[in-house]
Parts: C-alpha cells; sequence; structure tokens
C-alpha cells in the first residue's frame, strides 16, 4: 500500500531524516531532537517522515493507533485530528510471551480499546456509522517508547515520523461492542499487583465512533484505503502510566475478564 501525502512542504525530503531515525530504531537508544536541517516543519511532512521510517526499518503496517485523541487534548494542543501511527506486524505480542523492550528509558503503558475493521475503506467510502465497519471489539495494551527523550519537547511533527512513540501491542480476546461501555467504566490496571490507574471519564475519555471517523478522514485526506483485518486501536481509556522497572507485570480487570502482559528489557 502506497501513501498519498500532499505536498504541503514541497521542500522537504523525507530520506535523510529517515535514515537517522531508523538507525535510532535499530540500536535502541534515544536522542534529544533530529537536526534541525532535516526536521519536518508541519504535519504533511511528519507522516512522510512517518512513511519512510517504516519502509527503512522494514517492519510491516498491520493496523493503526491513534494518539493525542481525547476532546481535551486536541484542544489543548488546537488539533482537528488525533496524531496517527502505525501498528507493525513485528511489535504485536501474544500476552503469554514476556514483551522485551527495544530501549531502557521509562516505558507509558496505556489500556486501550481496539477494533478489527471488517471490510476494506476507500477513500470517501467511510460508512455512515462506523460501527458498521467493525468486525470485532478487543481490550488491548499499547506500550509507548519513543525514539527521543522527551517526546513532548521535539513537537508533532517529529514525534509523528517517530510513529507517535509506538513499541509494542497486545490484543486481548474479542468482546462485544455492547460491553465496551463497561469496560471503560470498570477498568483498572495494577502493576506488579499494586493498583496504578482506572479509567478516565468525560473530555479525557476518547469517543471510539469518533476515533473511528478520524480515522476515516485521515486515511481519504492522504488517498489510503484501509483494509478488512487491520486493527484500529483507539487511545487510552484509562490513565497512561510509566513504568521504569526492568522487568514488570501489568494486569487489567475490567468486570468481565482480565488482561494480563509482561515486558522485560
Amino acid at each position: 500500500m502506497t501513501d498519498h501525502h500532499p505536498p504541503s512542504e514541497p521542500s522537504y525530503d523525507p530520506r535523510p531524516a529517515g535514515t537517522v531515525l531508523a538507525q535510532r530504531w535499530r540500536a535502541g537508544d534515544q536522542w534529544v531532537a533530529l537536526p534541525e536541517e532535516v526536521r519536518p516543519n508541519d504535519l504533511d511532512a511528519g507522516y512522510a517522515l512517518q512513511s519512510t521510517v517504516l519502509a527503512q526499518t522494514g517492519e510491516t503496517p498491520c493496523g493503526w493507533k491513534l494518539g493525542v485523541g481525547n476532546p481535551n487534548a486536541l484542544r489543548k494542543f488546537n488539533l482537528s485530528r488525533p496524531l496517527f501511527g502505525r501498528l507493525t506486524s513485528q511489535r504485536m505480542h501474544d500476552a503469554a510471551e514476556p514483551i522485551v523492550l527495544s530501549r531502557g528509558a521509562p516505558v507509558t503503558v496505556e489500556f486501550e480499546i481496539a477494533f478489527v475493521l471488517n471490510r476494506d475503506i476507500a477513500p470517501g467510502d467511510a460508512p455512515a456509522d462506523p460501527f458498521d465497519a467493525v468486525g470485532s471489539a478487543h481490550p488491548a495494551f499499547e506500550l509507548v517508547l519513543s525514539r527521543y527523550v522527551d517526546r513532548m519537547a521535539v513537537g508533532w511533527p517529529s514525534f509523528i515520523g517517530d510513529n507517535v512513540g509506538f513499541e509494542a501491542f497486545v490484543l486481548g480476546e474479542a468482546v462485544s461492542l455492547s460491553d465496551v461501555p463497561g469496560i471503560i467504566e470498570r477498568i483498572e490496571v495494577y502493576t506488579d499487583g499494586v493498583l496504578s490507574t482506572r479509567g478516565v471519564t468525560g473530555d479525557d475519555l476518547p469517543g471510539t465512533g469518533q476515533a473511528l471517523e478520524h480515522l476515516f478522514e485521515h486515511a481519504a485526506h492522504y488517498g489510503i484505503t484501509l483494509r478488512s483485518g487491520e486493527i484500529i486501536t483507539c487511545g487510552a481509556v484509562a490513565k497512561p502510566y510509566d513504568v521504569a522497572a526492568e522487568e514488570a507485570e501489568i494486569e487489567a480487570r475490567y468486570g468481565i475478564g482480565a488482561l494480563k502482559i509482561a515486558f522485560t528489557r
């Protein structure tokens, strides 16, 4: 699949930044920022860089992740849509196996709701009801671990180029769409048996239907056809938190079930 990027920044060539950022991905270390002369200066350039980095690392996109997507965050940062990154097959993990993190910095734990698409969606062909494109719903964990020391300090274009900090993902067992509100209401997340966070509410909560609509708009804007079977994870429905330990067990408990993962470095 080829992503089309409108030429809002015609002079920007993502290949130099893609080369150095891909090297950081492979090396497993962090840095402060991209060299100023190769940084993307707007969101379109950031997405062009993201595609270039994925191509240079050889990672295979298998879905989408949304960041900065709740109404409060969108207002705070004056964004019309969330930031979008790609889930990749190389970073999908089975809950039964410990995840080996790629670097030693603190990792951000996000409990999310994810959907699997049941149909292709060509640009401009999104259903009026976004859930008509959903084949299944799942509790999930995303681990965020940017290639930047401070992902908030580098600016959104550079953060987008870093695939919105995506590190690892675990998809839980399918649940009924009707169960999703109750999961969000009951969610508690424990680290090594100690309660770490609970669900968010109000405008800190990303609306799952609206998240899908935002993705459909993003894909249409860039001329991307979404594919049946792709996973869409809609952002944190429990307050994200950082874990600095060398290893940890994380468990989400949400009334009708639980999802447990472990990671090490």
